[in-house]
């Protein structure tokens, strides 16, 4: 089983993406959540969800409580392969 502290170096955009859009706040579900996302990369999907709603039924499985998921969801969205990479100041 693999557990985002063996992901480090892959989850890396996902964590700055993360943390630029708000996606987490007590950072509870946020290993859950970046790890969900990255699977949803690895298999391709993230393009093709598109959409909020798509993506949050994708990640439906991890409760989120504090974020309402808007940050999550842009965080995804940001890395899908599709995306513009924005610039960041996260360092």
């Amino acid at each position: 089983m693999t557990t985002v502290e063996g992901v480090v170096e892959e989850a890396e955009p996902m964590r700055r993406a993360f943390a630029d859009e708000g996606g987490f706040q007590c950072g509870f579900c946020t290993p859950g959540q970046i790890m969900r996302a990255l699977a949803l990369l690895a298999e391709s999907l993230a393009e093709e969800l598109g959409e909020g709603a798509a993506v949050r039924a994708a990640l439906a499985g991890n409760v989120c409580r504090c974020t309402g998921y808007v940050g999550i969801v842009r965080a995804l969205q940001r890395c899908a392969p599709n995306q513009k990479q924005e610039p960041t100041d996260v360092q």
